[in-house]
């Protein structure tokens, strides 16, 4: 099987793995052949990607390391509690929010991120706002656990971080959907309305009476920056909390991997060229290369193309280097497809000038690409 994006579908093809909507309804069962009306309902149901069968790579089989029923189950968790919120205006008005189901499912997180033995591996999906927010929340405090695992964190301590992660952008319930959701830039009165939420979430969070310190301050200072040009406060280096700097890299790669109503998603070479860049000047450099140590930045199952012009699926990562995965490859440069697939493991010495410029699965496209 391997994961194609929704505008690659084509009638005929046949789903290799049930997908799910995010509300836990089955949109398309395992074996179905999708039809021109099941494609248009895949499109509107803002799911990005589905796993389909693939002859060329029948013998690879995909399991997720953190399974998909308890990612929906997280986000609706944070839904359903934080559903009180999207009635307060503002931040004097206290709202009590019900923290039992997302303890639990946190939980069950910590005890998946635990037992994972290799790379996270996450796939982004499409989601409107009123599901992105949740779904961003949960890939966020994986990535923020992944982060705290590598760097040795106690438990008590990753726990917090997780807790703190799966609760950062809850201040965006009290911001305008038609300004989250808005498909152009937004003006300066709207970014401002936009930066407010880092202390909303902050101030709501405190009077619930119930957090540590620490998980209010990765609340409030996710977007902080190391030279002090973050928001609300502009704190610097040592003055951002170690939650702060963590959750900022989860929350920035996330972000700029997920498609979102108002732009598509950048090639996850390129935003975590973005945070490597931002080293010491913007993010934490010993926390962007633990990141990068511990997140799979191209999933196995997904397509992508090579510099060389062919196409590939992702079969295999590889520890410390992250951009260098092993790909099947199933087509030639000419887009035709090999009678027999052929291996090309991108850390191999004859594979070196070799490397990937697009990911047809979530319809990203390197920034070289995208500028022609």
């Amino acid at each position: 099987m391997r994961l194609v994006s929704i505008t690659d579908l084509r009638a005929g093809m046949v789903v290799a793995k049930s997908t799910y909507m995010q509300d836990g309804r089955l949109l398309l069962g395992e074996d179905v052949e999708l039809s021109d009306r099941l494609i248009e309902k895949v499109k509107n149901s803002s799911l990005g990607s589905v796993y389909i069968k693939d002859d060329r790579v029948e013998d690879f089989v995909i399991n997720e390391n953190i399974p998909e029923p308890l990612k929906r189950q997280a986000a609706n968790a944070l839904e359903n509690s934080f559903r009180p919120m999207k009635t307060k205006k503002d931040n004097s008005q206290l709202v009590h929010l019900e923290m039992k189901p997302i303890e639990n499912v946190l939980d069950e997180l910590l005890d998946e991120v635990r037992g994972l033995d290799g790379l996270l591996e996450l796939i982004a999906n499409t989601y409107h706002y009123d599901l992105y927010v949740f779904s961003h929340s949960v890939n966020v405090a994986l990535y923020s656990l992944m982060v705290g695992k590598e760097i040795k964190l106690t438990p008590k301590k990753l726990k917090r971080l997780g807790m703190s992660a799966l609760l950062h952008d809850i201040g965006k319930m009290m911001a305008p959907v038609d300004i989250l959701n808005k498909p152009g830039a937004l003006t300066d009165e709207e970014y401002e309305t936009i930066k407010k939420h880092a202390q909303n979430g902050y101030d709501i969070l405190s009077q619930q009476m119930v957090f540590s310190p620490d998980v209010l301050r990765g609340v409030a200072e996710h977007h902080e920056r190391l030279d002090g040009s973050g928001y609300p406060k502009g704190l610097t280096e040592d003055e951002i909390h170690l939650f702060g700097k963590i959750i900022a890299i989860a929350d920035v790669y996330d972000a700029m991997t997920s498609h979102r109503v108002y732009r598509d998603p950048m090639l996850p070479q390129d935003v975590l060229e973005f945070l490597l860049a931002g080293a010491t000047k913007l993010f934490d450099p010993e926390l962007v290369k633990a990141f990068n140590r511990s997140v799979a930045i191209y999933p196995k199952g997904v397509t992508v193309q090579l510099s060389t012009g062919e196409v590939g699926v992702v079969i295999e990562n590889h520890y410390n280097f992250p951009l260098r995965p092993k790909v099947l490859v199933i087509e030639n440069a000419s887009h035709v497809s090999l009678d027999q697939p052929k291996v090309c493991d991108l850390v191999e010495r004859e594979h070196l000038t070799t490397f990937i410029v697009g990911c047809e699965s979530m319809g990203m496209k390197s920034k070289e690409s995208l500028a022609k």
